[in-house]
């Protein structure tokens, strides 16, 4: 993984985060003044989940912020042993899949 990858992610993950966040914020000023009586919090906090999850279809490089290469980059930025690459599949499942 490279710097401009990384960048990418972290500014992916980011406008998510907001995006989130504004879509939270704005239905919960909807729904306090059409009187709707479920609440600030649980109408900000349920709409907030909703959006975060659901925006991995708008903003799908922030999905990758789990990845092995990316805490393996993060990893080495702070000085520390990268993680073993485990990228390949273990031989067991292979077999079991070539079985059938």
């Amino acid at each position: 993984m490279d710097r401009e990858e990384y960048t990418q992610i972290c500014q992916s993950m980011l406008l998510r985060t907001l995006a989130s966040i504004i879509a939270g914020t704005l239905s919960s000023i909807l729904a306090a003044q059409q009187n709707i009586d479920i609440g600030i919090l649980p109408t900000f906090s349920l709409v907030t989940v909703f959006f975060f999850c659901t925006g991995i279809k708008f903003f799908p490089a922030s999905g990758a912020w789990m990845n092995l290469r990316f805490r393996n980059f993060r990893r080495l930025k702070s000085g520390l042993p990268s993680l073993s690459n485990r990228d390949a599949p273990a031989e067991r499942f292979l077999d079991d899949f070539r079985r059938g």
